[in-house]
Parts: C-alpha cells; sequence; structure tokens
C-alpha cells in the first residue's frame, strides 16, 4: 500500500520514538521489535527483524505508523495472582505517552525535551495516582573512526611548510619601479620585442607577480573594487569642489569673502545636482531605455496615422439614417 507525504499539520511535531526504542504492534501481538528509523515526512516507523524480501532479493523494511506503536518500559515485577504464590513479571507498554516542552540545547545543537508514561498497560501496582513514570532516551555509541591507511596523508606532511610569503613591498607610489617590475616579469616568461634589452628578473628575490596585479586579478564588481572605486569618486570630488570654490572666491566683484563662499556652495550643490541628473539620464540611455522608448513612440505614432487612414477611406453605404450636412 503506498503512503504518501502527509501534510505539515499532521506531521508529528515531538517525536517520543525514536530508533533505538523497542516497540510493539497495538492489536497485534506482545512481540517486541526494535525501532530502525523512523519517517518524519510520512509519520511511519521503521522496524527492524524482517524475513520478507522485494523482487530483488533485498529484504523489506516493515513499517508501522506512530500511532500505532506502544513503547516498551521494561519488564516489571507483579504481586502474586490468586491462587499463586509466586510474583510474575510481565512486559510494561506505555498506553498514554506525554513529554515536556521542547528547549534548545546548546550542548547538543538540537531541541531536547523529556517523555515519561502516565498510564501503563498492565496498570503498575502502587501507581494509582498516575505518577509519571520518566523514560530514558536510547543511547547511541558514537563510531569509532577507521583506521589509518596508505593513502591518508601523514600529520608531518601536513604540518610541512611549502608556501613562503615574500617579505620584499613594492609601493604603489612608486610607478616607475613598479612599471620596471611588470616589465621584468613580462620579458621572463616570455622573449622581449627585438632592440629592447634584457631586464633581469630573479624569481626567487623578487615578490610573486600576484601581489602586484592582484587587482587586475580581482573581481570587478566585489565588495572590495566598489569600496575603492567609491573612494576615489570621493576624492575626486571633493578635488573639484575646492577647485570651484577656488574659481569663484577669485572674483569676488563686490561680494565679500563669506558671501562668495555661501553663493559657491550654492552653485556647486545645483551644479552637482544637474550632474548627477546627466549621469543618470546617460545610463538610462546606455541600457536602453531610450531606444525602447523611441520604439513605442514609433508604434504608437504607426498606429494613430494607420486609424486616421482608415477614417480617411472610411465609405458610407446610402441608407435611410444617413443624412448629408446641409450646406
Amino acid at each position: 500500500m503506498y503512503r504518501g507525504y502527509v501534510d505539515v499539520k499532521d506531521r508529528i511535531k515531538q517525536w517520543n520514538i525514536i530508533p533505538g526504542d523497542i516497540i510493539r504492534t497495538r492489536g497485534g501481538s506482545d512481540h517486541l521489535q526494535e525501532v530502525f528509523g523512523v519517517n518524519k515526512f510520512k509519520n511511519l516507523v521503521y522496524l527492524k527483524g524482517s524475513q520478507d524480501v522485494d523482487e530483488g532479493g533485498m529484504p523489506k523494511t516493515p513499517s508501522e505508523h506512530y500511532s500505532k506503536c506502544q513503547l516498551y518500559l521494561g519488564e516489571y515485577e507483579f504481586p502474586p495472582a490468586k491462587g499463586e504464590t509466586e510474583p510474575t513479571r510481565q512486559h510494561v507498554f506505555a498506553l498514554d505517552l506525554r513529554c515536556t516542552a521542547a528547549k534548545w540545547s546548546p550542548s547538543l545543537g538540537r531541541y531536547h525535551w523529556e517523555r515519561y508514561a502516565v498510564r501503563t498497560t498492565p496498570a503498575l501496582p502502587g501507581n494509582e495516582k498516575k505518577v509519571h513514570i520518566p523514560i530514558p532516551w536510547p543511547k547511541h555509541e558514537k563510531p569509532s573512526p577507521p583506521p589509518r591507511e596508505y593513502f591518508d596523508t601523514p600529520a608531518e606532511v601536513v604540518r610541512e611548510i611549502t608556501w613562503k610569503p615574500s617579505t620584499m613591498f613594492y609601493p604603489a607610489s612608486n610607478v616607475g619601479k613598479l612599471k620596471r617590475l611588470q616589465d621584468a616579469y613580462l620579458y621572463y616568461i616570455r622573449s622581449p620585442p627585438p632592440g629592447l634589452p634584457t631586464i633581469p628578473y630573479d624569481p626567487t628575490n623578487a615578490p610573486p607577480m600576484e601581489h602586484v596585479i592582484s587587482l587586475e586579478l580581482s573581481n570587478p564588481h566585489g565588495g572590495t573594487r566598489k569600496m575603492l572605486r567609491s573612494i576615489a569618486r570621493a576624492k575626486e570630488r571633493q578635488v573639484r569642489q575646492k577647485a570651484f570654490i577656488a574659481a569663484e572666491l577669485a572674483n569676488l566683484e563686490g561680494r565679500t569673502k563669506k558671501e562668495a563662499l555661501k553663493e559657491a556652495e550654492f552653485k556647486w550643490e545645483e551644479f552637482r545636482r544637474k550632474e548627477v541628473l546627466a549621469e543618470r539620464k546617460k545610463r538610462w540611455i546606455k541600457r536602453g531605455s531610450l531606444a525602447r522608448l523611441q520604439r513605442k513612440r514609433g508604434r504608437k505614432a504607426r498606429k494613430e496615422r494607420k486609424q486616421q487612414e482608415k477614417l480617411k477611406a472610411l465609405v458610407l453605404s446610402p441608407k435611410a439614417n444617413q443624412v448629408l450636412p446641409q450646406q
């Protein structure tokens, strides 16, 4: 029988039957079976010890619905029955299984709760007041790591230092020295153009070229490159603002220096506002919005023109309701 997935609202929220528990099936025999696994999407409990095999010869894993599973608590001693003198030992199962509220456990890294039985079958003697019987969770042994084999990397090889970063540093401000180093590296990996002298390059004493061209190798759309471009634009705007204000202060034209400074700041803000609008329009044109607008206007104009042509070519047939206008 096919058992599909259960709706989210009908799934078991807190599972009190987990792999390692011993259960019996309600309505069946008292045969004890160990839980092999659970399916939280179908509310199914998989059991061990199946003798059935499928068409391919593989053993089938029996499953039962969560509501049909009765948790085994252990074997308890009961007082002797009527007419007997020796006490008896019987299997006890949880008839009313409950649990505490789930709380997050940082040490376990998951939600944890305690489970207990309020009623049992058969009823335990002396538990008429329905005292909570705690049920411990099954303990799972941590699997031991597999033995080391020949393909494992030895510890001394892992700890070996195989790359040492260069201590040499070429500041970006020294453009000439940086350019000579780049040329030397290019001529080292390929032959120089004819007529140019060979520049000596020693890879053992020079820093790796990846450090020199790290900016070119980095992602242009990454956060670092965006930040560098933003800083460069801010510096460039600051230099332009100072030059704009200095040019305004150089020609006072009867104004005081304070008045000229305020007017220069106002003009700079207006200039920046127009510049931002112009840059926005430039990007708008670059991404194709202007072309789309022109195509849309062209289609609209053609549609209106065709409608006008249809109206001009319209000929009304003579009917009784057609009246010519008076001259």
